[in-house]
C-alpha cells in the first residue's frame, strides 16, 4: 500500500509518506527505499514513525500497531553499482519510543507542533 500524499499524525503532530507497507509471514512490514551510502540506526526511527502513522490511519491502538507491524525493512540501492542491501529493523515499538522522545525538542527548534508560532493575523498583539 502506498499513499499518494503524506499522512499526518493527529496524536503526535508530524507527517510523512512511507514507501511501502505490505505483508510478510503473516504480519505487516513497513519498508523504505534508500539511495544513501549506508543504512543508519536512525532509519529505524523513520520506519517506526511510518508504522505509527499507518496504524493511526487505521484507527489502531498503540498495542495493535506494534502487534501488527513489529518490524521494518530498509532497502539501500547503491547509486554506482545498483547492488541492493536490505536491513531489517526489529522492534519498531522501541524505535518509536526514541522517536517520540526526540519529537518535542525537534518541534521546539523548528517552531512546529506544540511550539508553532501563531500567524500574525491570529495574534492578539
Amino acid at each position: 500500500m502506498e499513499p499518494e500524499d503524506s499522512v499526518k499524525s493527529t496524536l503526535f503532530g508530524y507527517q510523512g509518506t512511507w514507501d511501502f507497507i505490505g505483508r510478510q509471514h503473516g504480519t505487516l512490514l513497513v519498508a523504505d527505499w534508500k539511495t544513501s551510502n549506508a543504512l543508519y540506526d536512525t532509519v529505524g526511527l523513520q520506519l517506526a514513525a511510518y508504522a505509527q502513522l499507518y496504524g493511526e490511519s487505521q484507527g489502531w491502538s498503540k498495542e495493535q500497531i506494534w502487534a501488527n507491524i513489529p518490524n521494518g525493512l530498509a532497502v539501500r540501492v547503491d547509486k554506482k553499482t545498483a547492488k541492493v542491501y536490505p536491513k531489517v529493523y526489529e522492534g519498531l515499538r522501541w524505535y518509536f519510543d526514541v522517536f517520540q522522545s526526540l519529537l518535542l525538542p525537534y518541534q521546539f527548534v523548528s517552531h512546529s507542533g506544540a511550539w508553532q508560532k501563531p500567524d500574525k493575523e491570529d495574534s492578539d498583539d
